[in-house]
């Protein structure tokens, strides 16, 4: 179950740090 939790959450929390990522970069800009 532990295993399936933290599969779901890298599924939607690698996501969201990427887009977070992104706007961080193209904003200032």
């Amino acid at each position: 179950m532990r295993a399936l939790v933290e599969t779901a959450f890298m599924a939607i929390h690698t996501p969201l740090v990427e887009a977070y990522t992104f706007l961080i970069s193209v904003l200032p800009a």
